[in-house]
């Protein structure tokens, strides 16, 4: 009788759903060379991001649905850098700026191929090295694109763009005699809503894209900052002659732009907020009130915007990196000195440390990005005993529990370049970051369903 013999199989891992796989996606820069990709940026089915590579310099690139990564187009000529900036969606459209291959920094769009990808306008026709109109803070407002851009008198105006040369015109000259100096440009109500200066001061101002319908909001001149839409209202941080900066909100017009609170009511001293953001119509910020930075609320009243909870009664919370997740909001906290993730529901019981990342000391999350249905953020989270004030940091998923948050990927060396990046394309997450052999490269995490 013949001998049976019985192999004995390893089990097999099965993918549940949630598991991250990390790999890189392209090496761009062949071996230990970086192509240190940036400003990932989602148009349809398509994901943009610059990178530098040894050949062409740091152009515009791409990275189709179906995994496929490959250059647009060299804009300038040969290895020198068109070094594309503000790349902004509108529609299917890709606008950003670049520098031809005189060093002039134009306005420019693509469809994502080479033949699709050109300069829109030369807006500024004097001669380099001083002939760049620079473009900038690119917004989208009903399919128009509006932006900030210098004429040939060197005058910083509102501009806007249907995409074709002669639809790129400027909108008004809101300080004939100097430079507006337009910025914080924002979409809300279906308008624009921007920050412009006149000899009187800086304001907030309106645009339905149009000279006659480009005007001034606020009556009173507060230096406005870091507009920020949340559900009807706009809020943002202002200063006066009476006031220093503190929170200010805005539905639109102009007897309904107000402060909302003198945070620290000690004369000439600021709250400073910042990090503005949108939970569920309810706008979150960081402030500091007599030296202490804690997370605060607003629903736009003046009663309704209060501290939520201080954490950390020793020294500021500090809050960092305040991102909306599931109706919550996670962000970077102290208490004890040690930087964690902490979640917010708004409510004193509900502000609380999510998980103890890095028992040894601050795992300090940074980056933190919602990616196919989780929240994905970098901290350091190894020591290396051998090797005094090494440590070693990791891409982290979190469901927002305390189990469900794990450490993915490979530990590398902490790093403020990498992991970095992070962006959701069609549900899986995209950054850079780099492994022994290569440089900074474009990386993928993708999840399990």
């Amino acid at each position: 009788m013949a001998a049976i013999g019985l192999a004995i199989l390893a089990p097999v891992a099965v993918a549940a759903p949630g598991d991250v796989h990390t790999s890189q996606s392209r090496d761009i820069a062949a071996g230990p060379a970086s192509s240190d990709p940036e400003r990932l940026t989602v148009v349809g089915s398509t994901l943009f991001f610059t990178a530098d590579h040894p050949t062409y310099g740091r152009e515009l690139w791409k990275t189709t649905a179906g995994g496929v990564t490959s250059l647009v187009r060299n804009i300038a000529a040969g290895a020198a850098a068109s070094d594309p900036l503000e790349l902004t969606a509108v529609g299917s459209t890709l606008f950003f700026t670049a520098m031809d291959s005189a060093g002039d920094r134009e306005l420019w769009k693509s469809d994502g191929t080479g033949a699709g990808t050109v300069r829109v306008r030369n807006i500024r026709t004097v001669a380099p090295p001083n002939g760049s109109s620079a473009p900038g803070e690119l917004t989208e407002v009903n399919g128009t694109l509006f932006f900030a851009a210098s004429d040939n008198a060197g005058d910083r105006e509102l501009w806007k763009s249907n995409g074709v040369g002669s639809g790129t015109v400027r909108v008004r000259n809101i300080y004939p005699t100097g430079s507006a100096n337009v910025r914080e440009l924002t979409s809300f109500a279906g308008a624009l809503f921007f920050v412009a200066t006149q000899q009187d001061g800086s304001r907030i101002w309106r645009s339905d894209g149009l000279a006659a319908g480009t005007v001034r909001v606020s009556s009173v001149s507060m230096i406005p900052q870091a507009l920020t839409v949340v559900g009807s209202k706009l809020f943002f941080t202002g200063e006066t002659g009476t006031y220093n900066r503190e929170p200010w909100v805005s539905d639109g017009s102009s007897a309904g732009t107000k402060m909302l609170r003198n945070l620290d009511p000690e004369p000439g001293v600021p709250s400073n907020p910042s990090q503005l953001t949108d939970v569920g119509g309810t706008l979150f910020f960081s402030a500091d009130v007599g030296g202490d930075r804690e997370l605060y609320k607003s629903d736009g009243t003046a009663a309704g915007t209060r501290i939520v909870r201080n954490v950390n009664l020793t020294q500021d919370t500090l809050p960092l990196g305040l991102t909306a997740y599931n109706g919550k909001l996670y962000f970077s906290g102290r208490n004890n000195f040690d930087a964690e993730l902490y979640v917010s529901d708004g409510t004193f019981a509900g502000t609380k440390l999510v998980k103890d990342i890095y028992n040894q000391g601050a795992s300090s999350p940074t980056g933190l990005t919602v990616a196919g249905g989780f929240l994905f953020f970098r901290a350091l989270t190894f020591f290396d005993p051998t090797f005094p004030g090494t440590v070693y940091d990791q891409l982290i998923r979190s469901d927002g529990t305390t189990a469900g948050t794990i450490p993915v990927g490979a530990m590398g060396v902490a790093d403020d370049e990498v992991p970095a990046g992070f962006v959701d394309f069609q549900g899986t997450l995209y950054y850079r970051d780099s492994s022994a052999g290569f440089g900074v490269e474009l990386w993928q995490a993708t999840i399990e369903n």
